[in-house]
């Protein structure tokens, strides 16, 4: 549940799935957010995304928000 809150994070914001992964291999990251992976490390990765563009209290407000 948490890969879809995510996800619609991300499109919120309307950044890619490469933005947040960092490279082109979307695969796993993909799968995190369609419910298929719940490694903890791709949550990390979308908290650093927001790290990095100064977004960390929208991101956890808008994660809390659904």
């Amino acid at each position: 549940m948490i890969g879809t809150y995510c996800r619609l994070y991300r499109i919120s914001r309307g950044v890619k799935l490469r933005t947040i992964e960092g490279s082109t291999d979307v695969q796993l990251l993909s799968a995190f957010e369609m419910g298929r992976s719940s490694n903890v490390k791709h949550f990390m990765k979308y908290l650093n995304y927001a790290i990095s563009i100064d977004d960390v209290d929208g991101f956890l407000e808008f994660i809390r928000g659904l």
